[in-house]
C-alpha cells in the first residue's frame, strides 16, 4: 500500500493528494507535544506552559484545517510528543542528579 502512495505522488508531480500522504503521526503536533510537556516539567511555570499549549493548539488546528493531517494524526502526534517530552525530562533529571547538578 505504501508503494501505491509513492507512485500516486510521483504521478501527481509531488502535489498533495490526500490528508494521509503526510503520514502518521503528525510531526508538527509531535514536536509541539514534546515542547509543551518538557517546558511544563522543566519550568513548572503556568505562564510558559499555557503559552506553549496555546501555540500547540494553533499548530494542530492549522495542520487539520489546511488538510495536511487528519484529526487522528494530529491527536496521536501530540500524545506521542507529550510522552517523549516526559521521558526526555525524566531521564535528563536523573542524569543531572548523577552529576550532582
Amino acid at each position: 500500500e505504501e508503494d501505491i502512495k509513492v507512485i500516486e505522488i510521483a504521478l501527481h508531480k509531488g502535489k498533495r493528494i490526500s490528508s494521509d500522504v503526510y503520514g502518521m503521526p503528525s510531526a508538527h503536533a509531535q514536536n509541539m507535544g514534546f515542547s509543551t510537556m518538557f517546558i511544563y516539567y522543566a519550568t513548572k511555570s503556568e505562564t510558559w506552559t499555557t503559552f506553549y499549549f496555546i501555540v500547540s493548539v494553533i499548530t494542530m488546528l492549522q495542520r487539520y484545517v489546511f488538510k495536511n493531517h487528519t484529526i487522528a494524526q494530529v491527536i496521536i502526534g501530540f500524545a506521542v510528543g507529550c510522552s517523549i517530552g516526559y521521558m526526555f525530562y525524566y531521564f535528563f533529571e536523573k542524569k543531572m542528579m548523577v552529576f550532582g547538578c
